[in-house]
């Protein structure tokens, strides 16, 4: 019995050393491995056309530890991004991802210079181990709007215009409507058209408006107005500038085209960025307008929809390096 006790206590013996032996080395296996669990990623992975809206990938291991030197990686999948030539310090882009090294603290910061067309996500890892996968965004709100009251948030007067209004904004053709409805906040503008007949706004851009050559970042909300079964199923918004005052629908001739959105056949807001548009001329006068596919002046052939939140924005040239001589390199995007 006595001898026994005592095999059953080397066996014991050996196999504590054993197990402990496999906790160190499972310890050790997992130190320096990024943890999904312990690693904060943000709830949005959120882009601006200059670069400036930023967000943090805090990467650590099993044992909650920070991991410095990580590579962080943000594959934006198939979502459609335009990104920058030049990005800000500390980002690389490659094809449809974006790299950034975490710090001291394990912190990876990326500023991300790119617009892009919602709605998709993004599936962030580090040094290969899948974080998290969020939606993408762009930075909350307007900062630079060169749009005046782009939200029809101002001066409120419901109707059709003109006894209906809205500040800074007037009617080019018909009669649109200010509307309570909004994409994010109370205040848009509702109107029908197609190719060659419909309603449209104008206004006139303060300070120096569009400037030729430079670029600019150009956002709006929209969606469809489902109020006719019979009437085209869809809608999308056009864009233009000029300038001298404008005149007729739609604006075509003697006017720079900012872009078309894509059609909609939805009746819940959605948010349209346009490919960083590069202004060919001055202008100093914003024309909006909806339209379809249809050629024939008849408001048989009309869609509806409702405008909000037009924002256009200056993108900035980026500072990339100093040159050997002292002065500061810009490239412009």
């Amino acid at each position: 019995m006595k001898a026994w006790s005592h095999a059953v206590q080397r066996i014991t013996g050996r196999s504590l050393i054993a197990i402990g032996l496999t906790l160190f080395a499972m310890g050790e296996a997992h130190a320096g491995v990024p943890s999904p669990a312990n690693s904060t990623c943000p709830s949005v992975v959120t882009v601006a056309a200059d670069g400036t809206c930023c967000f943090d990938v805090v990467v650590r291991d099993f044992a909650g530890i920070p991991i410095p030197g990580a590579t962080v990686v943000v594959d934006f999948g198939t979502c459609a991004v335009s990104f920058c030539p030049a990005q800000p310090p500390g980002i690389t882009v490659i094809g449809n991802t974006v790299l950034a090294t975490t710090n001291a603290l394990g912190v990876a910061r990326f500023c991300i210079c790119a617009t892009f067309t919602p709605a998709c996500t993004a599936s962030i890892y580090a040094d290969g181990v899948l974080l998290c996968t969020v939606p993408v965004g762009n930075c909350e709100g307007c900062r630079n709007n060169l749009v005046s009251n782009g939200d029809f948030s101002a001066g409120l007067v419901y109707g059709s215009m003109p006894a209906g209004s809205v500040t800074d904004w007037s009617l080019l053709t018909a009669s649109p409507q200010v509307v309570s409805d909004g994409c994010a906040a109370p205040g848009s503008i509702q109107m029908w058209g197609n190719k060659v007949v419909g309603e449209s706004i104008k206004q006139a851009l303060p300070g120096l408006g569009i400037e030729a050559g430079k670029k600019y970042s150009v956002t709006v909300c929209y969606r469809w107005l489902d109020n006719n079964p019979l009437l085209p199923q869809y809608v999308r918004f056009r864009l233009a500038v000029s300038g001298a005052a404008p005149a007729g629908y739609p604006p075509i001739s003697a006017y720079d085209l900012i872009g078309v959105t894509p059609n909609t056949s939805s009746t819940s807001w959605s948010t349209y960025t346009f490919p960083v548009w590069t202004a060919p001329n001055n202008a100093s006068w914003l024309t909006v307008n909806p339209e379809n596919d249809e050629t024939l002046n008849d408001g048989a052939y009309v869609s509806w929809g409702l405008i909000d939140d037009i924002c256009i924005e200056w993108v900035n040239p980026t500072p990339t390096q100093k040159s050997s001589w002292g002065k500061l390199k810009v490239l412009y995007r």
